[in-house]
């Protein structure tokens, strides 16, 4: 399983209710690979725009976290 497809069923499980941990952290950074701007993305899930960037840019997000 990679991370789209987690973030894909963490949409099903959660919708667009405040997304909990780590859910929150993918889905920021799905954001940030899509165009959002990272800052934006950060403000939005909690966290930091250089640890989202960090999570983005990783082959992968999973291991990243």
């Amino acid at each position: 399983m990679n991370a789209q497809e987690l973030v894909a069923i963490a949409q099903e499980l959660f919708g667009k209710e405040d997304w909990k941990g780590t859910f929150r952290l993918l889905q920021g950074a799905e954001a940030v690979r899509a165009g959002q701007d990272v800052n934006e993305a950060a403000r939005a899930v909690r966290t930091t725009p250089r640890r989202l960037s960090a999570i983005a840019a990783d082959s992968d997000p999973i291991r990243a976290i």
